[in-house]
């Protein structure tokens, strides 16, 4: 595990956190520099209305819009070429992530050619569906994005919050990540978002009503009426730190190679950030030791998760049908059919198994909460 630094203003009300918020010292703060904006023109909230006054507010050649995955990628090459100190990505957790793993093969590719290239601050726009990771960084919604901007560019939102992130065994990055209930509508919805497309109702099946129906004909039938679940067996593949009444640690880790939990589930996910989107804090002891992810295995009956819902989406709600642990390193295995998989809200597909590992890496976001208003653990 590695040390975490909080000092200054944002000064959290714990000693660690995955999450850490610095002030921009001049050892700390990036350089001074121009900010880009990368607006995914296919997001829900990205309408020509806010890209047109986007146009109207940011200079050109600092005014990015995508369409297609190449286009992203030729923003990335000219972000990195061009030496911005700051990104701001509009578009939710999923175009955070992809902006990302662009700007991080850019600069690899960048660097093996001996050129320099530094990944910018990273400012998240409130502009997805569910926007978890806005929603940790204070980011404002509507046409308040344009305030932040403002601020930001101009020094105005001068904390930094430096998270890590959990990593597939196919090396992708997201805040969190799961298996189980949650992803099977998902890739449920994506499966019958794709099938209407060529017929005249496929718009139907475009934002929330096509979520809606993923719910009402897929997740109800298969999990409230049938009852089904999903059998895993959860091995830790280096010391894992189960979470007792209290939230109080255990003293002795799980050593590698322990199976945490085997049985059927709801769900199982894992994350580095307090929430799912929509502020569900699925993850309420994201913060509780650095360099950890934090890893709920809900074997809820589904109405039981109904009955105390309230106390479940503030991440109050405990039991011991809910396992908790704090690691870096586990491995999911399915132990009657293939799991669905969800990286960060997007589908994944099926899987017999996956893994999941804290990244090695770290990555600077922009704060734009005013550090006087800083809540502990957010």
């Amino acid at each position: 595990m590695t040390d975490s630094t909080v000092t200054g203003e944002a000064k959290q009300s714990s000693d660690t956190s995955n999450a850490e918020i610095s002030p921009g010292t001049d050892a700390q703060a990036p350089k001074r520099g121009r900010a880009a904006v990368l607006l995914n023109a296919n997001a829900k909230r990205v309408t020509p209305k806010l890209m047109a006054k986007a146009a109207a507010l940011v200079p050109e050649d600092e005014l990015f819009c995508t369409h297609t995955f190449e286009e992203a990628r030729q923003a990335a090459e000219r972000i990195i070429a061009q030496g911005f100190s700051m990104v701001f990505t509009g578009g939710g957790d999923g175009t955070f992530m992809g902006t990302l793993h662009e700007m991080m093969k850019v600069i690899r590719e960048r660097r093996q050619a001996g050129l320099p290239a530094e990944l910018p601050r990273i400012g998240i726009l409130k502009l997805g569906t569910g926007n978890a990771l806005a929603a940790l960084c204070g980011a404002s919604g509507g046409s308040g994005v344009f305030q932040d901007i403002r601020r930001a560019g101009s020094g105005g939102c001068p904390l930094t919050r430096t998270i890590r992130l959990v990593e597939t065994d196919d090396g992708i990055l997201a805040p969190f990540v799961g298996v189980g209930l949650d992803a099977g509508i998902l890739n449920f919805y994506v499966e019958k978002k794709k099938a209407a497309a060529e017929h005249f109702y496929g718009p139907l099946f475009e934002g929330a009503f096509g979520y809606f129906s993923a719910v009402v004909f897929k997740a109800v039938p298969k999990y409230l009426f049938r009852g089904h679940t999903t059998d895993i067996e959860v091995i830790a593949r280096a010391p894992a730190w189960r979470c007792g009444p209290g939230d109080v640690l255990e003293t002795e880790p799980a050593p590698a190679g322990t199976t945490l939990f085997r049985g059927p589930v709801l769900l199982a996910s894992a994350g580095t950030t307090p929430f799912y989107g929509y502020k569900f804090k699925m993850f309420p002891l994201w913060n509780k030791a650095p360099g950890l992810m934090h890893l709920r295995i809900v074997a809820l009956a589904p109405g039981t998760v109904v009955l105390n819902l309230p106390g479940v989406w503030k991440g109050t709600y405990r039991s011991p049908l809910v396992p908790e642990f704090l690691c870096t390193d586990v491995e999911i295995r399915s132990l009657n059919e293939k799991v669905p998989f969800q990286i960060g809200g997007d589908a994944g597909g099926y899987r017999e198994s996956v893994r999941w590992k804290i990244s090695d890496s770290t990555f600077d976001l922009v704060d734009f909460t005013p550090p006087d208003r800083q809540l502990p653990g957010v």
